[in-house]
């Protein structure tokens, strides 16, 4: 989201955006999005899945392991669940 200006928003309207566009949220916030997560989980709120990603030195290392998370998973496995690269 952040290519979508939002990258002065909060967690929660990242997720919110997320959701509006049926989109994956990929962020490098692992315990921020964890706490977001678990609290969405407990109000019964939907989405469309996260991807946390652990910074990388090269990007190229980042893509490729999201990338393979991308590929081994159908959209239907990404609902209301996170996945790390």
């Amino acid at each position: 989201m952040q290519d979508a200006g939002r990258r002065s928003q909060s967690d929660e309207s990242q997720l919110q955006a997320a959701v509006q566009r049926e989109a994956v949220l990929v962020t490098h916030n692992r315990l921020d999005y964890e706490r977001l997560f678990a609290e969405w989980a407990e109000a019964e709120r939907e989405h469309y899945g996260m991807i946390l990603v652990k910074r990388r030195r090269h990007v190229s290392d980042m893509a490729s392991r999201i990338l393979a998370v991308l590929n081994k998973h159908s959209a239907e496995d990404f609902r209301n669940r996170i996945f790390y690269a």
